[in-house]
């Protein structure tokens, strides 16, 4: 579920329930942490020259994958690593917490989950830092999420699509003229435009 507070209040009478933290919105609260370490390094003036466009494509380059960075966003973080700067270290922290929900064996996510919160404590990053205490005040059910592969990824994903289609309308009078537009994009519909030729269906050879 979601780390906002309504959610784990509402399930309080379900004293059975076993509460797990989203992934999706865990590594969310890290990657603000890690948008924060901009702005904090700023402040404490540790920062590093930045063009306009340099300073665009290290933002962008936070949020992705490291396999996911194009060569601009790429040699950007590489000036930070070889000065090991605090917004190179806070990427690290990001990508070795994403690691804990790729363990092959979920029984070590305890002691990886303290190794990373240890590293982060110690970082001096405040952002991380705080971050850090969060993650820990959630610990049981960053756990628990991880030993039992639960996840609402693709319901976020899916969520995300929906939210785009209605953005490209420019909003809908009503929910029944954007339900089957929903049903169209996500429900894996194919449909035939008049002019398009029909397929041809061929019976099968019957067998001797």
């Amino acid at each position: 579920m979601d780390m906002a507070y309504a959610y784990p209040a509402a399930t309080r009478k379900a004293t059975n329930a076993t509460i797990c933290w989203d992934p999706f919105h865990v590594v969310m609260h890290l990657n603000k942490a890690v948008t924060a370490t901009i702005r904090w390094s700023k402040l404490t003036k540790t920062g590093l020259p930045l063009s306009g466009d340099e300073a665009r494509d290290l933002r962008r380059a936070l949020l992705k994958k490291p396999s996911d960075h194009t060569d601009t966003q790429a040699a950007v973080l590489k000036r930070h690593q070889r000065s090991h700067h605090a917004i190179w270290r806070a990427q690290q922290l990001k990508e070795r917490f994403r690691g804990l929900y790729q363990l092959d064996n979920p029984t070590h996510a305890t002691a990886y989950l303290e190794r990373w919160l240890a590293s982060a404590c110690r970082s001096q990053i405040r952002p991380m830092v705080k971050v850090s205490q969060l993650v820990r005040d959630h610990k049981e059910g960053i756990i628990a999420s991880v030993e039992l592969g639960l996840s609402n990824s693709r319901l976020e994903g899916t969520n995300s699509k929906i939210r785009l289609l209605n953005h490209r309308g420019y909003g809908h009078h009503s929910a029944n003229t954007f339900i089957p537009i929903i049903y169209l994009a996500c429900a894996g519909i194919t449909t035939r435009l008049p002019w398009e030729p029909k397929p041809i269906v061929t019976s099968p050879r019957p067998t001797a």
